[in-house]
């Protein structure tokens, strides 16, 4: 027993200081453990303050670069809205080259560069929508010239875009529509962007936008790199648009006079004496206008094809048939129409520029300029045959795009004032809406921010028709 006596009397003397040890090696652990929390808690903050620097830093890099490429757009606003207001505006060409000398500027630590792609490669500045023909205004027979085209798909589009429910010939309406695994109804009305033109029945992805998978107008890295990425491409450095190179559906015509910046004179409502005032004319001559206007005519390509004389002439007749009062005039008259002198070149121009049948406000699809549509753009027109279209362009290419009215186009000895009628329910010399694909770059990241923008000058204040941003 005396043995474990000395042992519990030793360990009893140790206690005090094993404890304090054991104490010191709890508060050390202690400290350990709360210096270990600090330190990730530290961690934690500077990792998130940082985080937070980071995404602070790449917030205000991508805001220069956003608004250095806005700042191109509202460059381009402003360039169209001083044009419209300009007696002589420039033409087409001429619009198309200023736009593009304005492609490139700095904002506060940032750059910003407006391009798309042509034939001939990347051009800078906007691309003038209105140089394609326009979706919602192609015939059959114009359809049908476009890549893989097939009769069924042609109906199809038509079909799609008039507004009856009856459906044409291997063509397809909404009882089509509605049998889809995801139902829906065609528009029956003008396609609004070129993607929608793949809601129709029959039409590929890959025929509408061919290499340019996002529509933006650039030949960008994924879609001139082969196979390594999504859209198959050639990697030869040309961007293969599909049809999306040969159409488009954002051009507007009428709106605002190309001429004076104002609404334009409505044939079917003004008086003779704003027509006079609009166009330079004798009372006479506005009177023979307006009176053919409201005797039912649609179309100002009546007074290109038909002289103005005679239409007074048969506005006489017209007005002897179907009133008393007119025929006992005809009958002092001696059956003679008051004399009507024809619209000088002048006149018809303004005419042309200034007047519109109906709405005044009214904007419709647009038209082709011919000012700025490319000589393959043109071989989709199935009316116009080789030889107009060849002296029609050699003709334009001589006035360097400047045309400023169709006018002009009599001067071409395959155009008769018949053909220049029909011409002038396709064309135009005037462009209202251009689109523009702009980048933002932030000078100190080098982050990007790309704009595609669609803008209208068809009435004042110009405005952004559509605007993504990527």
């Amino acid at each position: 027993m005396k043995p474990v006596c000395q042992t519990t009397r030793m360990i009893q003397q140790r206690s005090p200081d094993w404890r304090r040890a054991k104490r010191r090696g709890f508060a050390t652990a202690l400290v350990l453990w709360a210096v270990a929390l600090a330190v990730l808690i530290l961690g934690a903050v500077q990792m998130s303050a940082w985080r937070q620097a980071a995404e602070g830093r790449e917030a205000l890099a991508r805001t220069r670069a956003y608004w250095a490429a806005r700042s191109a757009v509202e460059t381009v606003i402003a360039r169209l809205e001083q044009e419209a207001t300009q007696a002589q505006p420039l033409g087409g060409r001429a619009l198309m080259d200023a736009l593009a000398a304005d492609s490139q500027g700095v904002l506060n630590g940032a750059t910003y560069r407006t391009r798309h792609e042509e034939d001939t490669g990347v051009a800078s500045g906007p691309a003038d929508s209105q140089s394609k023909l326009n979706i919602n205004t192609m015939t059959y027979d114009d359809l049908m010239l476009l890549p893989d085209m097939t009769e069924d798909v042609a109906y199809t589009i038509l079909d799609y875009i008039d507004a009856d429910e009856e459906p044409n010939t291997l063509g397809a309406e909404a009882e089509s529509y509605y049998g889809l695994p995801i139902p829906y109804l065609p528009r029956n009305g003008p396609i609004r962007h070129l993607q929608e033109l793949e809601l129709v029945i029959g039409v590929k992805p890959e025929w509408v936008r061919g290499e340019d998978w996002n529509l933006n107008g650039v030949l960008d890295p994924n879609e001139n790199d082969g196979d390594a990425s999504w859209p198959p491409d050639n990697r030869d450095g040309i961007l293969d648009a599909g049809w999306s190179a040969i159409v488009g559906c954002g051009g507007a015509s009428g709106g605002i006079s190309a001429t004076t910046g104002e609404a334009r004179v409505d044939l079917s409502t003004e008086t003779s004496g704003a027509v006079s005032a609009a166009i330079s004319c004798d009372d006479t001559q506005a009177e023979a206008i307006v009176t053919h206007v409201k005797g039912g005519a649609t179309t100002l390509g009546d007074f290109i094809k038909t002289n103005l004389s005679t239409i007074a002439q048969q506005n006489q007749q017209n007005q002897a048939q179907n009133s008393v009062l007119g025929q006992a005039a005809n009958a002092a008259r001696g059956g003679r129409a008051p004399r009507v002198a024809n619209l000088t070149r002048e006149q018809l121009a303004a005419l042309l520029a200034t007047c519109t049948i109906g709405d005044a406000k009214l904007v419709y699809t647009g038209k082709v300029n011919i000012n700025t549509a490319t000589d393959k753009t043109l071989e989709y027109l199935s009316t116009l045959n080789p030889t107009t279209r060849d002296a029609i362009l050699l003709y334009r290419d001589q006035a360097a795009g400047e045309m400023q009215s169709l006018t002009e186009l009599l001067d071409v000895p395959q155009v008769t004032p018949a053909i220049l009628a029909d011409l002038y329910e396709k064309f135009d010399v005037r462009s209202n809406v251009v689109t523009m694909t702009v980048q933002g770059r932030d000078d100190a990241s080098g982050l990007t921010v790309e704009m595609n923008v669609e803008i209208d000058r068809s009435t004042l204040p110009v405005t952004i028709r559509t605007i993504l941003v990527r």
